[in-house]
């Protein structure tokens, strides 16, 4: 039998459906966003950074003393236009090789939830790219209580927001990637889909 150790490791959760990726394509251009997503996965690096040294007794870092988050992906009211422009998709997937090229520690698992076909199509396009053996996928419909359950095996419910099948209500707000958001008018970006990050999970692995 294998003793158990237990470990810290970090969650964050996104409603990733309502993200106009489309819309802000078409009123900001490409090279800022890129910039913008460059600068999300900069700042959750630093706070994974930071997540580990901390627990780590403020140890040198090593390359398998970090442990990537555990990343939740709300895909309720993804939309067909998200699929409809070559060049977002173009886009949509050089975001996705800067991200495991450059920050490829980041996650460590990702729980993709109310995944309609549609979702399906879009992940069928990216999940090539950022699923390795660092990063595993764990995809599902829209029964709630199939995907809830998954969650809550590994994750307590007061450290996830109710969107994503918890009870926290006061989650922090560490990341607004805000002009990647549908903006409310042509010059303004909306920030009601910012990416929360919870920090005080506790999981337990085999360690022999």
């Amino acid at each position: 039998m294998f003793p158990f150790k237990c470990i810290l490791q970090s969650v964050s959760s996104v409603q990733a459906g309502k993200i106009d990726f489309v819309g802000q394509l078409k009123l900001m251009g490409r090279d800022k966003i890129l910039r913008y997503c460059i600068q999300v996965f900069a700042q959750s690096e630093k706070l994974l950074l930071d997540f580990t040294r901390k627990n780590n007794g403020n140890k040198p870092i090593h390359e398998n003393s970090i442990r990537g988050a555990i990343a939740i992906a709300d895909f309720d009211q993804f939309s067909y236009k998200q699929l409809r422009s070559i060049e977002a998709i173009r886009i949509g997937i050089e975001v996705c090789k800067i991200m495991i090229n450059y920050f490829p520690d980041l996650g460590s698992e990702l729980y993709c939830i109310n995944c309609t076909t549609i979702a399906g199509i879009g992940l069928k396009l990216v999940r090539p790219i950022l699923e390795s053996p660092n990063l595993k996928f764990h995809v599902f419909g829209t029964n709630q209580d199939e995907w809830k359950e998954a969650i809550l095996s590994r994750i307590p419910a007061d450290l996830i927001r109710p969107p994503f099948g918890g009870t926290r209500n006061d989650a922090q707000v560490l990341i607004k990637p805000d002009c990647l958001i549908r903006p409310t008018s042509q010059n303004k970006c909306s920030s009601d889909v910012p990416i929360h990050y919870t920090n005080n999970i506790s999981t337990c692995d085999e360690n022999v």
